[in-house]
């Protein structure tokens, strides 16, 4: 039975007018992944500091197992005077983690109040991993890391063997890497099997909540109708139903604002985005640096279109950001030049909240310096984004991170550009503010320049991306995020092929011929039976069995092929195998990879039956399923690569034959 790592019962933490969340039981075990989601402010952050024990709930009682170890990785990041080093410990598995997020000998050993912020949040996130821990707690991981670094630390988790607890807005990582998700609404706490569950129990509840909404606001039109009839009237009125129909439009306007949708594009388009002429910006010959000797970005020539939608892509330090500042005129290029059109008007949204002073009232960050209070324009806006006329004139510092974010979101369209700049715009927003983000850039009627990492955004709303390759070397590459993608895909899987036939070469025979028993040592260790292996026998086509020292010996350089295939391989001197042996290799390959990709589909199809019940499932034997997915998925791959491999060494056979 799986053990219990954090056990909370009702849970409740309140907020000056309101709750956070009530009534919230939650347990967490040895080997789950659960991610938190909610939006902005809904005290996501609240709960993961409860369960590291940082912060004490209002009401609820919460229990750790024994001697249960916690790492806690902190939506403000948290590191103590020296170096990046020290923070992590000096052992070598700090030093390999500072080395995969990115940070080289020089950050490493550099003192931690002169790191970025994205290298200071990434030597925080290897000091959370650094730590033998039993439950990892992880608040915005993904923040300043690069694709490919998202795609390892999704990787790490799956190898997690304890819990985890994570709130993140990369939804291919709440897909993939989480097996259960909590959601905070309104002061509920929903469970869902997984990220799939959410999505469908969440659309689910969306359509009856604007069903509720629907008929919730014609009662309010009816009683402000008879509240609106003639005075006579009004004096024989009930004042009961006075007082009630008071209350429902009372209710009204504060629930118009609080359930209502973020609609970005209901915002006057009209006056966000002045007409842009013909020439927006361009770029000629233009270096970027801050070392004369070493720029990050040279020679790079770029002309941005009135329906510009570019993302900028590469690896963290590569410049994305230097980039985006040389369009803004924040930043001179080394060398070069850049010229805008005299129509274009720049909006940037970068990664720097301090431009939001904490002693500034809400409405104060988007009106005009010394207003008391917003105009009618500014204070819809607001609202649109969820601020509603309390909110809009609470301090800047009782705000959450994501919702100063949101607040920052508002401020840049409210200067009205018609070239936006996007710096990493999705950190630390919640899911339903990505998505009415991405609603709103699909339709921006002027240039989009972004710089991100999300995955899912760049795959939606850019149309080409500029290339950081960190050498130095910018380019536009068409086709968008997608196409980039795949070009990588193929690349990394050429370099896997090339691993395979460096291998393959070293296990050259005597006789000068190449035998193919390295290909039977791989089917057979894949097909992971106890006791027995699977191997072609090479004298007649089948394949054979045998037990763990007969197979040995019958897989041994000098067993492993026949007198006759010999005989065939010394015809050909050195040119290799035959045709005909590869042929039949590749059939195999084929027959295992259908084998294996069987048993994935039904080890899936029976961890989500298991999994269908949640409060009924046997860990023990979710447990095992996965275990027994994660092995089946692991043959099915080395299998996979086996079979492009071979189908490589076919193709070069048969072209030079």
């Amino acid at each position: 039975m799986s053990v219990v790592l954090v056990d909370a019962h009702n849970l409740a933490v309140f907020r000056p007018g309101r709750p956070l969340f009530e009534d919230a039981s939650i347990t967490v075990k040895q080997g789950e992944r659960v991610g938190v989601l909610g939006v902005n402010g809904a005290g996501k952050s609240t709960l993961l500091r409860i369960f590291s024990g940082r912060t004490e709930p209002d009401s609820g009682t919460i229990r750790w197992g024994r001697n249960v170890r916690i790492s806690f990785l902190d939506q403000e990041t948290e590191l103590k005077p020296g170096t990046a080093a020290s923070n992590v410990g000096f052992h070598w598995k700090g030093t390999a983690l500072l080395d995969r997020l990115g940070l080289d000998k020089q950050l490493i050993d550099a003192e931690v109040s002169t790191l970025s912020m994205g290298q200071a949040r990434r030597t925080a996130l290897a000091a959370s991993l650094a730590l033998e821990s039993d439950l990892l707690i992880l608040d915005e991981p993904t923040n300043h890391l690069d694709l490919d670094t998202t795609e390892w630390l999704e990787a790490e988790l799956k190898r997690f063997q304890g819990g985890v607890v994570i709130v993140t807005h990369d939804r291919q990582l709440l897909a993939k890497a989480t097996t259960r998700v909590i959601e905070l609404q309104e002061g509920l706490v929903y469970q869902h099997r997984s990220y799939q569950s959410y999505l469908q129990a969440r659309a689910v509840r969306q359509s009856s909540a604007d069903t509720t909404e629907f008929a919730r606001r014609k009662l309010a039109q009816q009683e402000l109708a008879w509240l609106r009839r003639s005075a006579p009237a009004r004096t024989r009125k009930s004042k009961a139903r006075i007082k009630k129909a008071k209350a429902v439009i009372a209710n009204d306007q504060q629930q118009s604002i609080r359930h209502s949708r973020l609609d970005l594009n209901s915002v006057s388009a009209d006056r966000m985005t002045p007409r842009l002429g013909d020439k927006v910006v361009e770029l000629h010959d233009v270096v970027i640096g801050y070392d004369s000797a070493k720029p990050i970005v040279r020679g790079l020539n770029l002309t941005i279109g009135r329906r510009e939608r570019l993302g900028i892509v590469g690896a963290n330090g590569v410049g994305k950001s230097s980039l985006l500042d040389v369009i803004a005129g924040r930043l001179a290029p080394q060398a070069g030049r850049v010229s805008k059109g005299p129509t274009v008007r720049i909006g940037y949204y970068d990664q720097r909240l301090s431009v939001l002073p904490g002693n500034l009232r809400v409405f104060e960050v988007v009106t005009a310096p010394g207003a008391s209070s917003p105009t009618w324009w500014e204070s819809a806006m607001l609202e649109r984004f969820w601020f509603d006329a309390d909110a809009q004139r609470a301090p800047v510092e009782l705000l959450s991170g994501g919702e100063r974010r949101r607040l920052q979101l508002v401020s840049t369209l409210a200067s009205a550009p018609n070239v936006l700049l996007l710096d990493e715009p999705t950190n630390d927003l919640d899911l339903d503010t990505l998505r009415a983000l991405e609603d709103f850039l699909a339709d921006w009627p002027g240039a989009l320049i972004m710089a991100s990492h999300d995955r899912s955004l760049l795959d939606r709303v850019v149309d080409d991306v500029i290339v950081l390759d960190g050498t130095g070397r910018a380019g536009k590459w068409p086709g968008g995020y997608a196409a980039w993608l795949e070009h990588r895909r193929s690349l990394r899987r050429k370099h896997r092929v090339m691993r395979l036939q460096r291998f393959d070469e070293q296990q050259v025979l005597t006789d000068d011929c190449v035998t193919h028993s390295t290909s039977n040592h791989r089917i057979a260790a894949l097909d992971g039976r106890v006791g027995t292996q699977s191997r072609v026998d090479t004298q007649d086509g089948r394949v054979a069995t045998s037990g763990g020292n007969e197979d040995q010996a019958g897989l041994s350089p000098k067993r492993g092929y026949s007198g006759s295939g010999r005989a065939r391989c010394a015809r050909k001197g050195n040119a290799g195998r035959s045709v005909s042996t590869i042929r039949f290799e590749l059939r195999t390959t084929e027959r295992m990879l259908k084998k294996y990709q069987e048993q994935v589909a039904s080890l899936q199809v029976r961890l989500e039956d298991s999994t269908s019940d949640y409060e009924a499932s046997d860990y023990k034997t979710l447990a095992r399923l996965g275990d027994e997915l994660a092995e089946a998925i692991k043959r099915k791959d080395l299998t996979e690569e086996l079979w492009l491999r071979l189908s490589l060494e076919l193709d070069e056979r048969t072209a030079s034959c």
